[in-house]
């Protein structure tokens, strides 16, 4: 079937417009809306058609306000007239199988669990684009992922259940400016990858960052510089603060991972996704 042109540039429209919006009004999302909404994310494609995932509708103010402590803290979380948690869902295939004897093994499958998790995410986007169109709002929260275990026991999640991506969704209190992107040329390849000339991937860079604006300023340098002294040596702290005054300004990379993201002592580390992922059923991983 081939999509009427009037489609296609619908479509086009609500992707070119659509922003990370963190600023919602007081006008409420109807129920009969936000259900309309789910309906139309649970048509999203997925794996074997399975639908391994499950979608929790937060409404609890207590349950809102300790997400956003925990994701920032960001307190338009808690205020966000709709809070929804994608997460993988397993349960709901063991739980039909102990009635229906099949065999199965997706908790012990590397590559059924990224399978689930890109469905979830599928799922979530599939939400946005159908809200977008709908003179909503969305944005993605992803430090929920940092947490897994501690918003599984505040969801109450069962096992072979677990977080993956959280969307905030309401009427935004303003216009959104949508963020530069990368053209399609820097990020598509034919048949196999290749890499563009460091001066072209520069230019691209500098193109999409045009308006970024921070000058360099010692605090920040040295913040940066600590953290890649823990991340990949002290020599390598030293390459970044030498790089930074001679450019005379701080660049989004080394803003966001070397300023930004700095609660990672309290994230959870490689060893507890390991244990926490055994006690959630999914015996994969090693």
């Amino acid at each position: 079937m081939v999509m009427e042109t009037g489609k296609a540039d619908q479509i086009k429209s609500i992707m070119e417009r659509r922003c990370s919006c963190r600023a919602f009004s007081k006008r409420p999302v109807l129920k009969e809306d936000l259900e309309e909404l789910l309906e139309t994310a649970v048509k999203a494609p997925s794996s074997s058609g399975f639908q391994n995932y499950s979608i929790i509708v937060v409404e609890q103010k207590s349950i809102k306000k300790q997400l956003a402590e925990l994701s920032g803290p960001q307190q338009f979380i808690a205020n966000a007239p709709a809070g929804l948690i994608f997460c993988i869902d397993l349960r709901r295939e063991k739980r039909i199988i102990q009635k229906r004897p099949s065999p199965s093994q997706s908790e012990s499958q590397f590559i059924q669990f990224m399978m689930y998790m890109a469905d979830a995410v599928i799922c979530a986007q599939t939400f946005c684009l159908a809200a977008e169109e709908k003179g909503l709002g969305t944005v993605y929260i992803g430090n929920i992922i940092h947490y897994m275990e501690r918003v599984s026991e505040l969801l109450n999640l069962p096992q072979y259940v677990m977080p993956v991506i959280m969307v905030c969704a309401g009427y935004p209190r303003f216009s959104g400016k949508p963020s530069p992107k990368y053209p399609a040329e820097v990020l598509v390849h034919t048949n196999q990858y290749q890499d563009l000339p460091i001066e072209i991937l520069l230019r691209a860079f500098d193109e999409k960052y045009k308006d970024w604006r921070m000058p360099f300023n010692e605090r920040a340098a040295e913040q940066i510089a600590r953290t890649a002294q823990q991340d990949q040596g002290e020599n390598y702290g030293a390459v970044c603060r030498e790089y930074l005054k001679k450019a005379d300004l701080i660049g989004p990379y080394q803003w966001y991972y070397g300023c930004r993201y700095l609660k990672k002592d309290l994230w959870m580390s490689t060893e507890d996704y390991r244990r926490f992922m055994k006690t959630k059923g999914f015996t994969w991983i090693k």
